[in-house]
Formats: C-alpha cells, sequence, structure tokens
C-alpha cells in the first residue's frame, strides 16, 4: 500500500508534491481523496511501462543504450531499489513491493538486477 501524502509528510511537502505531480495525482487541501492511492498506483505503473520500453533488446545493458552505465542509471536506479528493493545493507525494505509483479518489466527487473550485483547500495559498513 503507497502511504498518503498527507500522513507521512508535512504540509509544505504535500505542496511541492503537487507541484512536481500535479493536482491530478495529489488532491489540494490536507485531505486525500478516496482514488488517490489508485491513481499514484496506476501512475507508477505507467512509468514502470515507459521504462520497460527503453530495452530495445534483451541484451541492452543500460538505459540509455551505452556500454557503460550512465547518471541515468545509477539515478533510475536508486529509485528503483527504494520502490521494489531493501536499499542496499540500510534494509528499509520497499516502498512499493507490490510493483513487479503488477507489471510486466523483465527486461528492467533484469536490468535492475544487474545493477544490484554490479554496484550495491551500502550505507552501513561505509568505509
Amino acid at each position: 500500500q503507497i502511504a498518503p501524502a498527507y500522513v507521512t509528510t508535512p504540509p509544505h511537502t504535500h505542496l511541492k508534491a503537487r507541484n512536481v505531480l500535479g493536482e491530478a495525482l495529489i488532491a489540494p487541501g490536507r485531505e486525500a481523496p478516496a482514488d488517490e492511492e489508485g491513481k499514484m498506483r496506476a501512475s507508477l505503473i505507467e512509468q514502470i511501462h515507459s521504462l520497460e520500453a527503453r530495452f530495445a533488446t534483451d541484451d541492452q545493458k543500460y538505459i540509455c543504450g551505452t556500454a557503460s552505465p550512465t547518471a541515468a542509471d545509477f539515478t533510475l536506479y536508486a529509485i528503483l531499489e527504494r520502490l521494489v528493493g531493501n536499499t542496499g545493507d540500510s534494509d528499509m525494505g520497499a516502498g512499493a513491493p507490490w510493483l513487479w509483479n503488477e507489471t510486466q518489466s523483465p527486461r528492467l527487473q533484469a536490468w535492475h538486477a544487474a545493477m544490484l550485483e554490479a554496484h550495491p547500495i551500502v550505507f552501513k559498513s561505509k568505509a
């Protein structure tokens, strides 16, 4: 389940989120409409499908089709790790653990697994 923005964040953060995501996803005021979670889920699924489409073949290793990872890969990796991963050794847990199950995204999932193996996120054991 996605936590409504008004429950976990101060009002100014809710306003910032609405400014970025628009009123279609984040309603004005402090009370979230009943369909806000459904809209957020649908938006995340749509974005995962868009990202999956960035991989032209099963052999494409990086999001931009480059020979090595770019800033886009590391940014996306961090976001996905927070949504569906365990955020490295911090054990924060997934923010949207249902996301992989609700999307058909084998290339994106394989890319995420490869990034996790090659570039594990380390918080607690930092040097």
